[in-house]
């Protein structure tokens, strides 16, 4: 949710098909990204109400994208060093940063965040299952690493890159 109230998510429809959504208001507007046969989720957005959206391909790939315009277009996000299974975008702030995981050739859990046009990797001690779930506009940043389908533990980072 932004500061304006409007939000995102998902909701799976009455063929059991789930779908990303923008609630502006009392209206809902879907959101399917191309290539996404799957498990739409719209799971950020900032108070310019540019949404990050990410679902699966027919191959079980993750597709992240960014929209600005209520998803009329679609703006495609795969951080460097992703593999086949692709990058899964979370959060984005207001200056336009943002935070997701990537699956690297491996199928190794990578963090990302893109900011100022570069992207950076995070990555737990072990050097590999490590998400990065939410961030706020000082780059504080958190998420997950471990073993286990979530993660077995928590971390909050401050970063400068």
């Amino acid at each position: 949710i932004n500061d304006k109230g409007n939000l995102v998510g998902m909701y799976i429809d009455s063929a059991s098909v789930q779908h990303g959504f923008l609630l502006v208001g009392k209206t809902l507007t879907k959101l399917d990204p191309p290539n996404v046969t799957s498990l739409a989720t719209a799971f950020g957005i900032n108070n310019d109400d540019v949404i990050t959206v990410y679902g699966l391909n027919s191959s079980s790939d993750y597709l992240s994208y960014t929209t600005a315009d209520k998803g009329k277009t679609y703006k495609a996000f795969k951080a460097p060093g992703a593999g086949a299974l692709g990058t899964a975008i979370h959060k984005i702030n207001n200056k336009g940063d943002i935070v997701g995981t990537y699956y690297d050739t491996a199928s190794a859990t990578h963090g990302v965040l893109f900011h100022a046009g570069k992207y950076y990797s995070l990555d737990d001690p072990s050097g590999t299952n490590t998400r990065a779930d939410g961030l706020n506009d000082t780059l504080a940043i958190v998420g997950r690493y471990g073993t286990g389908a979530f993660g077995g533990t928590g971390f909050r980072a401050t970063t400068k890159p």
